[in-house]
């Protein structure tokens, strides 16, 4: 928290670093089970990101991407579906099929359908995944091997 406030006074409270900055916070809080307040960061880094870049950038698809997964965490799963495909509409056309945070995205939002019943859906979409992962990262990745234990 004192690094986020130190690079606010800096860089100012509408500034790309600033966001970032509430990112990292964001995945702290994640870390210590403390989701609500994972939450409250990933909104402020994503109205920056909105103001700094539009709804079109890759890091607005990102702070929508973990929110959305935060939520899912939390069993808000609506309210992650609604954000995690909006943050895939938006990767497919800014970074493409082929690429890690399109990948996670898709690993993100069939991890929630499995979670509410639609396993056909959801699996098709972590097996998407697991072909861009395999493609970009490899085998032997955190990514690949999270999206084959999900598919056993």
């Amino acid at each position: 928290e004192r690094a986020q406030r130190i690079t606010l006074a800096t860089v100012g409270e509408q500034d790309e670093e600033g966001g970032i900055g509430y990112i990292n916070m964001a995945s702290v809080y994640e870390s210590l089970d403390q989701l609500d307040k994972a939450v409250d960061m990933y909104d402020k880094a994503l109205q920056i990101f909105l103001e700094a870049f539009g709804e079109m950038h890759p890091r607005t698809a990102i702070a929508m991407m973990n929110k959305g997964n935060t939520l899912g965490a939390m069993g808000r799963y609506d309210e992650a579906l609604e954000l995690l495909e909006r943050a895939l509409e938006i990767q497919l056309q800014v970074n493409g099929e082929v690429h890690v945070e399109t990948g996670g995205t898709y690993a993100f939002t069939g991890d929630i359908y499995k979670r509410l019943g639609q396993h056909a859906k959801g699996t098709g979409l972590i097996k998407r995944a697991l072909g861009i992962f395999r493609s970009t990262v490899g085998e032997d990745h955190p990514h690949t091997q999270w999206c084959l234990n999900n598919l056993s």
